[in-house]
């Protein structure tokens, strides 16, 4: 993607104690007063990308369920008066600790997102490679 065509953010604004992962209330809180408000000023925004368990709840709550394992996956969430793809990934720092996962990240779920990509959001993904 091209760097000027996409927003990076953080669904938790702060680190937590000793870099654990964020507890759900944190990810609610955060969610509520900042990640709602960043959201709503991307108005150009079609799709996300949460990177982690963590990210993902903090966009899609807890009313849907995602599927176990390394598969790739999308939904559709309700923002506001828009609706927005989400279409989660695994969080960089799961790959590190997985390096034996990379080869299939690498030759199936990322083209695989690409496919999900290109099928679900033909035109920003044609925006997005400009």
């Amino acid at each position: 993607l091209a760097r000027g065509k996409l927003a990076i953010t953080n669904c938790v604004k702060c680190h937590t104690a000793d870099n654990r992962p964020p507890k759900n209330k944190e990810v609610i809180i955060c969610r509520d007063q900042w990640l709602g408000r960043e959201l709503d000023a991307l108005t150009a925004c079609e799709v996300l990308m949460p990177l982690g368990k963590p990210a993902l709840f903090g966009v899609i709550g807890t009313g849907l369920k995602p599927p176990t394992g390394v598969e790739p996956w999308y939904t559709r969430v309700e923002f506001g008066e828009r609706t927005l793809l989400v279409v989660p990934l695994p969080h960089p720092a799961w790959i590190l600790r997985a390096p034996g996962m990379r080869g299939d990240l690498q030759g199936r779920f990322l083209p695989a997102i690409v496919e999900i990509l290109a099928r679900e959001a033909p035109e920003a993904y044609a925006r997005s490679k400009g």
